[in-house]
C-alpha cells in the first residue's frame, strides 16, 4: 500500500506568504533563464547542421532537376504500356497526379447558384447545439435529457510581481 502524500505546511503569517511569493518569482525567473539558454543552444546546433547540410540540399535539388529533364525528354518511351513507374537498378521514376481539389471563391454565391441549379446534394447542412445560447439562458433547458450545465472550475493563481527594464532614447526636436 502506498503511503499518503504529505501536504506541505501552509504559511501562518503574511511575512511567510510574502517570502514564498518572492521565492516563487525567483524560481520562475530562473526557470525562464534555463529555458532561454536551452533555446539558444538548440538554435546554435540547428544552425550549424543546416549550414553543413546546405551543400547536400543544393546537390539534391540539382540532381533531381537533371533526372527530371531526362525523364521528361524520354517520358513517352519510359511509360510505354501505360506504366506510371519506371524501375532502374538504383531507384525508380514515377509520375502521379495529386487528387483534385475544390476551390470556392464565394461560399454564399456558390450555395445560391447550387440551389438555383437544383444541386442541393452538394450543400452540407450541419446541426449542432448552440452552447453559447444555452450558457446565456441555462434555465430554458432544465429538464431536457442529454444536456446539463457543468459549473466552471475555480483556479487559484499566484503572480509574483515583475518589472520590465525600459530603454530611454533621447528625442531630438
Amino acid at each position: 500500500m502506498m503511503a499518503a502524500l504529505k501536504r506541505p505546511a501552509a504559511p501562518t503569517t503574511v511575512e511567510e506568504v510574502e517570502t514564498l511569493i518572492s521565492e516563487l518569482g525567483r524560481l520562475q525567473r530562473e526557470s525562464k533563464r534555463f529555458e532561454t539558454e536551452m533555446n539558444d543552444e538548440i538554435a546554435k546546433v540547428k544552425s550549424a547542421y543546416e549550414e553543413v547540410n546546405r551543400t547536400n540540399n543544393d546537390s539534391i535539388t540539382e540532381i533531381t532537376d537533371r533526372l527530371y529533364l531526362y525523364a521528361e525528354r524520354n517520358r513517352e518511351e519510359l511509360l510505354k504500356g501505360g506504366r506510371k513507374t519506371v524501375p532502374f537498378t538504383n531507384g525508380e521514376f514515377s509520375w502521379r497526379f495529386a487528387p483534385n481539389s475544390v476551390r470556392v471563391s464565394s461560399a454564399d454565391l456558390a450555395i445560391f447558384n447550387l440551389k438555383a441549379a437544383g444541386l442541393e446534394q452538394f450543400i452540407r447542412t450541419k446541426e449542432e447545439i448552440a452552447k453559447d445560447m444555452i450558457k446565456s439562458d441555462p434555465d430554458a433547458i432544465k429538464g431536457i435529457k442529454g444536456i446539463s450545465i457543468k459549473k466552471g472550475e475555480e483556479f487559484f493563481y499566484v503572480k509574483p510581481f515583475e518589472t520590465n527594464l525600459e530603454t530611454a532614447v533621447a528625442v531630438r526636436s
